[in-house]
């Protein structure tokens, strides 16, 4: 499963779709920083700079561009988004790790569904803390947007089911 949530995430890269925060500091930014829109779009303002090395910009007609231009942070005539962070490739790589982990896992050595349960917190935490730097979804409570909220409730409903997971007792 988490595989294959990579593969889908490089997919979205290709696509263009869940991109992330504008990653440059520029004098616009100053203009809209206390607005929805500009919480939005940088949610971390110190992770941007000329230092993200990783950041991209996405062609006419992708979803940042749009977003960018419908904000008036680029003109009409631009060829490019901002550069903004790769939030999805990001993602397919903090998956490796749980991937890996989840895969030295021996058959038998846990209870039943606790390999599973562990990879729905693992996926949780990830993309909880990625969703600080995704620019495609508005706040909706505090800091917080929907995707955050609902990788907050997989992973405590997680953490409950491991806890209370009646296989986990016959295997005492």
């Amino acid at each position: 499963m988490a595989l294959g949530l990579g593969f889908t995430r490089i997919g979205c890269f290709l696509a263009g779709c869940c991109w992330g925060d504008v990653a440059v500091h520029d004098d616009w930014l100053a203009v809209i920083a206390n607005t929805s829109l500009g919480a939005q779009l940088q949610t971390l303002p110190w992770a941007a700079g000329d230092w993200v090395v990783t950041a991209v910009t996405f062609p006419v007609g992708s979803f940042a561009y749009e977003q960018h231009l419908a904000a008036a942070l680029i003109t009409d005539d631009a060829m490019r988004s901002l550069p903004v962070h790769p939030t999805q490739l990001y993602e397919a790589a903090l998956l490796l790790p749980a991937i890996w982990l989840l895969g030295r896992v021996r058959r038998g050595q846990y209870a039943a569904g606790t390999v599973a349960l562990s990879g729905f917190a693992a996926y949780g935490i990830i993309r909880f803390g990625l969703e600080f730097l995704r620019a495609d979804n508005p706040q909706i409570l505090g800091d917080l947007n929907a995707p955050q909220l609902m990788a907050a409730a997989m992973l405590a409903a997680a953490l409950v089911l491991m806890r209370f997971n009646p296989a986990r007792r016959s295997s005492r």
